[in-house]
């Protein structure tokens, strides 16, 4: 349920704040929309209960990297949720 709220919250995030301020031109993405999403995808993943805090911030910022990978510029809604899941699986949590 988590990786989806990363999904949902953390990319709309990321799309308001880089195409409204974003100057920082990465891969076709901003720099700020992307910070706008490790930050918003780290608090939920602090205010989420019962989630382990560091696997969960780990699983974070693999979300963030998927979403700014210029390889996957329309698929990171399904990469997304799978990358931080998996990492959430393999470092536990």
């Amino acid at each position: 349920m988590w990786s989806l709220l990363i999904l949902v919250l953390s990319d709309t995030c990321a799309a308001l704040v880089g195409k409204g301020i974003g100057r920082v031109p990465i891969w076709g993405k901003t720099l700020e929309g992307s910070l706008a999403f490790l930050i918003s995808a780290l608090l939920i993943v602090w205010i989420y209960p019962g989630l382990e805090k560091l696997s969960g911030s780990l699983a974070a910022l693999g979300a963030t990297l998927i979403e700014l990978s210029f390889l996957s510029p329309w698929t990171d809604n399904l990469t997304i949720p799978f990358v931080a899941a998996g990492i959430m699986f393999f470092v536990g949590g």
